[in-house]
């Protein structure tokens, strides 16, 4: 008789191949088999909010900080020359898009640019001919070596050379008199 009972209580207990199924079935449809899925009733709670910034986010908040720096666009500018210190030059000639407040001497140039040599720059658009251009080169050259030459000597720590040094008790003076 106790085999009979054992028999009876393992086959109600146990299901059937296609209730397994079925059960499997509906765990993937719960869970959603590799969806991901937020909230929800039997989800996952994520620690942070993950938030993705888009490009307009980014230069409304880069608009809004040039808004606060008080600068204003300035029109008609069609190419924009940076000179460097590496005898190359930032051309930005496409898009450009120029910004200034000159009270703080303050200017943001935006679009799309290149770094070419000096050489290859065209000057003939900037209003410069060959002999302006040299002697532009010229003056970057000397003011190079001005640094340089600043630099090894020490001057560049002590520029307060037009101050006379305090030599005799200033204190002593003024009670004396």
């Amino acid at each position: 008789s106790s085999s009979s009972s054992s028999s009876s209580s393992s086959s109600s207990s146990s299901m059937s191949d296609a209730e397994v199924q079925a059960a499997r079935e509906k765990l993937k449809a719960r869970f959603g088999a590799g969806v991901s899925r937020v909230g929800g009733k039997g989800g996952i709670r994520r620690k942070k909010k993950v938030t993705h910034k888009s490009a307009a986010q980014d230069d409304k908040k880069l608009q809004s900080s040039l808004r606060r720096m008080g600068v204003n666009p300035v029109n008609a500018v069609s190419e924009v020359l940076m000179l460097m210190e590496d005898d190359t030059a930032m051309v930005f000639n496409q898009g450009v898009r120029m910004q200034a407040n000159l009270s703080a001497n303050t200017y943001i140039v935006s679009g799309t640019h290149t770094v070419k040599p000096l050489s290859e720059v065209n000057t003939g658009s900037l209003g410069m001919d060959q002999a302006q251009l040299a002697q532009l080169q010229a003056m970057m050259a000397q003011h190079q070596a001005m640094q340089k030459a600043k630099e090894e000597s020490g001057e560049a720590a002590n520029d307060d050379d037009d101050v006379p040094d305090l030599v005799e008790n200033f204190e002593e003076v003024s009670e004396s008199s």
